[in-house]
């Protein structure tokens, strides 16, 4: 247990390019600098676990406590990985749209969810948690049953599905009332949560690092130096591939549950056609989201003329919501494409 648990926390891209060395060398010295603040609550918490090992009996897990421990800047002090949850979903209360019970939700830093309602005085630990590999930028999609995403509208406002069959759209919530770091049990959950924090920590400093990583390869191909502004592409890959743009998920042709067809091959618009092919009505793209993760486009004709509506990709499946809270929504699966 203990190897794993440190080859997935010390996972970091493949070793820089020799024309951009240099800013790696810079961005890891002030990313680690990052890492050795957070460290003393972190060690903290780690003994905390190591002396529940101690005792429940559990020797084996108190040992590669202890050994992580030993050597805590070696194992666990890397640059964050990409795979994380974005900060902007983490330590915030979010309240359901238009709900008496005032039922409230919010993901701790180690991924749990926690909600109350109002006839709860403080928030309870929910077992679900967000996973970091099928969550990206602005989407978020929880592991446990039932099924569960969070798509980021703006700033103040969650979009929630949940199990496939309901969309409730959630608000942030002023303050931080009633919110509490969860004591992780375990850990792979301590884990997670430095992951989380390291990576929280560092953003900043990689936005600046992708920024002259960028500079610096249009640079080189100015120079004609292709080689290696090839080279820093493919090292760059892994750096982007947290958020994917909708539609270059969306190539094909989509069914909703009615059989009505969704042909998104165009790139300004998309046409949904009865089950017979006859043209219905075109959705004509008018913005998106900052990562591109999810669109919004407006009818062009017929009885829900100017009607917009937001989709993005989860689980292999295509969303299709109304621009505002409503209880109607279209889930379409792949018909052909790719």
């Amino acid at each position: 247990m203990f190897s794993s648990f440190t080859d997935s926390v010390c996972a970091t891209n493949a070793q820089a390019p020799g024309s951009i060395r240099d800013l790696e060398t810079a961005y890891q010295k002030f990313c680690i600098r990052r890492g050795e603040a957070l460290l003393p609550a972190f060690s903290k918490k780690l003994l905390s676990l190591q002396q529940q090992a101690v005792n429940q009996s559990d020797f084996e897990k108190a040992k590669q406590i202890q050994s992580l421990l030993q050597n805590i800047k070696k194992d666990v002090l890397s640059p964050p990985p990409s795979t994380t949850i974005d900060p902007f979903f983490i330590g915030k209360a979010w309240k359901k749209n238009g709900d008496s019970s005032e039922f409230t939700q919010f993901l701790d830093s180690g991924l749990r969810r926690f909600a109350k309602d109002v006839k709860q005085p403080a928030f309870q630990p929910q077992d679900q948690w967000a996973d970091p590999g099928k969550s990206s930028r602005e989407i978020v999609i929880f592991r446990e049953e039932p099924l569960r995403i969070w798509v980021k509208r703006d700033d103040s406002t969650i979009i929630q599905i949940y199990k496939d069959a309901s969309i409730d759209w959630l608000t942030l919530q002023d303050g931080r009332q009633g919110i509490t770091k969860s004591v992780s049990g375990d850990l792979e959950n301590l884990h997670q949560e430095f992951r989380t924090e390291y990576s929280k920590a560092c953003q900043p400093l990689t936005q600046k690092y992708l920024a002259a990583v960028e500079k610096r390869q249009k640079q080189l191909a100015q120079q004609g130096n292709m080689e290696e502004a090839i080279a820093i592409h493919n090292y760059m890959k892994p750096f982007n591939s947290e958020g994917r743009p909708v539609d270059q998920l969306l190539n094909g042709i989509w069914k909703n549950q009615a059989g009505e067809l969704y042909d998104f091959s165009s790139k300004s618009k998309a046409a949904k056609k009865s089950p017979d092919g006859s043209l219905k009505f075109y959705l004509v793209y008018t913005s998106a989201s900052p990562a591109g993760e999810w669109k919004m486009a407006r009818v062009d004709r017929g009885t829900e003329k100017g009607m917009e509506v937001i989709f993005f990709s989860a689980g292999e499946k295509v969303y299709l919501i109304p621009n505002r809270p409503s209880r109607f929504f279209s889930i379409l699966t792949r018909v052909s494409g790719s």
